[in-house]
């Protein structure tokens, strides 16, 4: 598109496709959950094969770019490339499950993963081609970016996995009512891209930006306020203000990424853009799953650890429930209830940790040009 498009009106183009790459994360744990409740869990893979054999098709009728000169394919760098990155994804999904380093698999296979990665990067750095151009992130205002949009990434797919585990597992919502719940964010952030594409050209994105993460925070806090009492009002409110402001950050970012940066470069500029914020999603998903896990045992020991069968509240509770201290039923039934009372404190932790992320990133706004040079 930053082909294609002028540059007076690449902001405008930006904000429409941002459309598409914001709304369709968002919006998966809807058309997720009703084909789970209707048909089959397996109907969420089986769905993407007609969709991507659509868009290939309106690709190929409707995407016309003249690319000039022969293309040099790197096989050394593409090589490292893709098998660093598959196993830091590997390591990033299995490391929580399997208690990260004290699982010899996840140790060597994050050394492997970093050794390939660090070649990779030498080789980008040594050749300077075209393909995942690591060499690029020199530039400050794509380096900057792309260092945004990965964190911006770890927060907003943090909200994204934790939130619906926040209905069904405590809320006890079935998974079609949890999609639905979820459906306002993206709606509204395709609202809020459709009202800013017009003026995406003529304002400071770095200004909607701001915005933008003020919203995010703002939403997220919103959402370290949750207990086991709320109604759907006050889960639905700060999915709107953080679908506001995630319009408001991705379109202007993507196009701050790339004004600096001559023509020939915006395509392999992308490619490196758009590594990032799937890098970001996969890390964000570790981090928040573990730092989850941890602070709900923490929580669970802590709310439990003066329990015991000497404890004298907890002999007369038993009796008043008829049952005694020793029994398994009575056993299952405090362990139960400190998993419900701990779990909720866990995720209210996780969610201030994704707000203060949110407030950190504006800190790096002031370092990004608003003109290209």
């Amino acid at each position: 598109m930053m082909q294609v498009y002028p540059k007076d009106q690449q902001g405008r183009a930006m904000a429409l496709f941002s459309i598409g790459v914001l709304v369709g994360p968002v919006l998966g744990p809807v058309v997720g959950g009703v084909l789970t409740e209707h048909l089959n869990w397996r109907w969420v893979f089986y769905i993407n094969l007609p969709v991507g054999m659509v868009s290939l098709v309106m690709i190929f009728r409707n995407i016309q770019i003249s690319n000039t000169g022969k293309a040099n394919i790197d096989w050394l760098l593409i090589t490292t490339m893709a098998l660093g990155i598959g196993l830091l994804q590997m390591v990033l999904s299995q490391g929580n499950e399997k208690n990260w380093f004290s699982s010899n698999m996840i140790l060597f296979s994050s050394i492997a993963s970093a050794l390939l990665i660090c070649a990779f990067v030498f080789r980008s750095l040594q050749t300077r081609g075209s393909i995942a151009p690591a060499w690029m992130l020199g530039n400050r205002n794509l380096g900057i970016c792309c260092l945004i949009v990965s964190s911006f990434a770890v927060g907003t797919f943090g909200v994204l996995q934790l939130q619906p585990m926040f209905l069904q597992q405590l809320l006890d919502y079935p998974v079609e009512t949890t999609g639905f719940i979820m459906a306002p964010r993206g709606l509204t952030s395709a609202a809020v891209l459709i009202m800013v594409a017009p003026i995406m050209d003529r304002a400071d994105s770095r200004i909607l930006i701001f915005i933008g993460l003020t919203l995010n925070a703002t939403a997220v806090w919103q959402m370290s306020k949750y207990s086991l009492d709320i109604d759907p009002f006050w889960v639905i409110v700060p999915e709107i203000i953080q679908g506001a402001g995630m319009g408001l950050v991705f379109a202007p970012l993507s196009k701050l990424a790339f004004l600096t940066l001559p023509a020939a470069q915006i395509p392999g500029a992308t490619a490196m853009f758009n590594l990032c914020r799937t890098i970001g999603s996969s890390i964000g998903i570790a981090i928040i799953n573990t730092y989850f896990s941890n602070v709900g045992q923490q929580q669970w020991h802590s709310l439990g650890g003066s329990l015991s069968k000497d404890n004298r509240i907890l002999q007369q509770y038993a009796e008043r429930v008829g049952e005694t201290v020793n029994s398994t039923g009575f056993l299952e039934q405090i362990a139960a209830l400190l998993k419900q009372q701990s779990s909720p404190l866990a995720f209210v932790y996780s969610f201030m940790v994704m707000a203060f992320i949110y407030l950190v990133l504006m800190l790096f706004l002031p370092l990004l040009r608003k003109k290209a040079l």
